[in-house]
């Protein structure tokens, strides 16, 4: 007897999740959707988190849909607070942290990814703080709100859009970038040029050419020998993926989920969609680097 198609689980809840939620009802599919996610929130898309969050002192989080919206609406089971972490691929099964198994027919990994750590600042005795949830970006606030002094590691797109935040409502910001200009493996000179000097229009100071090896209380101290005075600590270093489930799975899972075209993995039936995963590009036939 062949067997059904009809229970699909999205482990994860975020942006590359909801909308696969979304879609799988728009193509028609009548079966059931649950969606497992570690945050205790409704899906929302992450941009706002160094965005609109950071730059009003009571801007809402923008959900995409409401939780009620999700079951009423689109008839799709959401368990926010649960966080997937084992799953067997024979019986069909995802567990979650708190003891429940969900079954599949179909699975897809819509796990994302999560902050690189800087092990220079771990267990220092300064505050280090990763924008990467609502929870991240809403403390960062009240940082910014007290107009805390405020080193951020990293000079990519995330750091640089708080570090505006933060310096715009007064706080003093100091970005610390290892290279020696901004945003070098994506843009020429003229346009890092250009990006640091607006930022510097708003009070932000560069270090270039340095990077953290350590801490104080009160202060990161760099591999140029300078000290920065700061309250708190921004890192902003890249991420990597979360592939807990990948690795449990047996799947190739180095630079992210290996997926084919069409979002497949090597297991019959589970699929990765989202920044998780590391998919087959034809036209260059190669997987990014």
């Amino acid at each position: 007897m062949a067997r059904t198609m009809n229970d699909i689980v999205i482990a994860g809840a975020g942006q590359a999740g909801a909308r696969a939620a979304e879609a799988l009802r728009a193509r028609g599919f009548k079966g059931s959707i649950t969606m497992i996610g570690e945050e205790p929130h409704p899906p929302y898309e992450r941009p706002q988190l160094s965005k609109s969050l950071l730059q009003s002192s009571d801007a809402p989080v923008a959900y995409i849909k409401q939780a009620a919206d999700w079951t009423r609406t689109l008839d799709i089971r959401i368990e926010t607070g649960a966080a997937a972490i084992d799953c067997d691929a024979d019986r069909r099964i995802v567990s979650t942290a708190d003891g429940r198994d969900f079954r599949f027919d179909r699975l897809l990994l819509a796990t994302g990814t999560r902050p690189r750590r800087l092990s220079a600042l771990e267990g220092a005795g300064i505050e280090v703080q990763y924008l990467r949830s609502v929870e991240d970006a809403l403390r960062f606030r009240r940082h910014i709100q007290a107009r805390s002094r405020i080193a951020i590691v990293g000079g990519g797109v995330i750091g640089l859009e708080a570090a505006c935040a933060a310096a715009r409502s007064g706080c003093h910001v100091t970005v610390i970038e290892s290279e020696e200009r901004l945003l070098a493996r994506a843009f020429p000179p003229l346009v890092s040029a250009l990006v640091a000097d607006r930022h510097r229009s708003h009070g932000v100071t560069f270090v270039f050419g340095a990077t953290v090896t350590g801490s104080t209380s009160r202060s990161v101290n760099l591999s140029n020998g300078a000290d920065i005075a700061a309250d708190l600590v921004l890192v902003g270093v890249g991420v990597t993926p979360s592939a807990e489930l990948a690795v449990r799975l047996g799947l190739p899972a180095a630079e992210g989920i290996a997926v084919d075209a069409c979002g497949r993995t090597v297991v019959p039936d589970i699929f990765c969609a989202g920044d998780a995963a590391l998919q087959w590009s034809r036209c260059h036939g190669r997987a990014p680097i």
